[in-house]
């Protein structure tokens, strides 16, 4: 498979449309003043862009030629995601993305496909960039506009009990908000029934006392979605012991990239709002980290929670996956 280069200049010559349908054809025909092809018309080569080009449109068509299952489906989109791994997968859900109006079948099974492999999307944060991660979100919020009644009913049906997924469901949310899409994919309905759904879901957390911290329960950000309410949030504490403190400590670090390379720091005066500094180093001291990634936010906080505020980073050349929603025997 042909390797994109790690600092590939794309944009050569090129400057994207403000119409959002014109960067999507152009991308999908591959014009000549895209700078991902036009090397391909002096050279008459591939290059790694025409190759994911050509296997999302291979994708497309599978989906389109028949009635497929749910798991079939999935096996097709997982194909996908395992084209590239790290940040560069972030070409091939762009990709997808472009290819999404000529989805004409299973437009309800790649949606589901999508909301349970979330996190098999990469989310290296990058510099005035939106991440795989980011990327599939937004599918997600485009198919939301485009299944038909039934379908988004079932979906809504199939997410409402979704306590794990609470924070997925509010970025969707946001990206299905009329007041954030710059396209045409406009529904006010949809957004409002979208948005009780992720309310009620909040709601059941609080009254039911579900812990977001427990194996069952656990993706990193869930607490953000009850921030707003100060109250709420310090009810979470009593969650916090052994097993769960290193994934409290996962939503607590932040990491940001830039010319030093990428920035981990701990989110201090978030920390002190829930639970004392204190308290968390007494726990730690009678635990030790079971894996890489709990040893790096272990390394991060050590190193961060003598800081004055949340803006002191600790910088490493190279991202590292520290989030803890895909690891079960922690």
């Amino acid at each position: 498979m042909i390797a994109i280069p790690e600092y590939r200049s794309i944009n050569r010559g090129y400057t994207i449309q403000s119409d959002k349908n014109d960067y999507f054809i152009n991308n999908k025909d591959k014009r000549i003043f895209n700078g991902k092809y036009f090397d391909l018309y002096f050279t008459n080569s591939k290059n790694e862009f025409l190759e994911i080009n050509i296997m999302v449109n291979d994708f497309v068509n599978i989906i389109n030629a028949k009635r497929l299952s749910f798991n079939d489906v999935r096996v097709e989109y997982q194909k996908l995601l395992d084209l590239h791994k790290g940040f560069v997968q972030k070409y091939v859900l762009e990709t997808l993305e472009y290819y999404l109006t000529d989805i004409k079948s299973n437009d309800y099974e790649l949606l589901c496909a999508i909301y349970y492999d979330i996190n098999k999307c990469d989310d290296t944060p990058l510099f005035f960039g939106i991440s795989a991660k980011t990327r599939a979100i937004i599918s997600l919020a485009f198919l939301l506009t485009t299944i038909d009644d039934k379908s988004f009913n079932m979906f809504l049906d199939e997410i409402k009990n979704d306590y794990r997924k609470v924070y997925l469901i509010r970025e969707i949310c946001y990206w299905l908000n009329p007041e954030t899409q710059n396209s045409g994919e406009k529904n006010q309905d949809r957004y409002n029934r979208f948005n009780s759904v992720y309310e009620k879901i909040k709601k059941k957390i609080l009254i039911n006392d579900i812990n977001i911290f427990d194996t069952k329960y656990y993706s990193r950000l869930n607490i953000y979605c009850f921030w707003e309410d100060k109250e709420s949030v310090k009810k979470f504490k009593k969650h916090i012991n052994e097993n769960t403190i290193y994934r409290f400590l996962c939503d607590m670090v932040s990491t940001s990239v830039g010319t030093g390379g990428f920035g981990y720091s701990l989110k201090n005066k978030e920390v002190s709002e829930i639970i004392p500094m204190t308290d968390l180093e007494e726990i730690l001291e009678r635990i030790e980290p079971k894996n890489d990634k709990e040893k790096f936010i272990l390394y991060i906080f050590a190193n961060c929670k003598d800081k004055n505020n949340d803006y002191e980073s600790i910088y490493e050349d190279v991202y590292f996956d520290y989030d803890l929603s895909n690891i079960n025997d922690v």
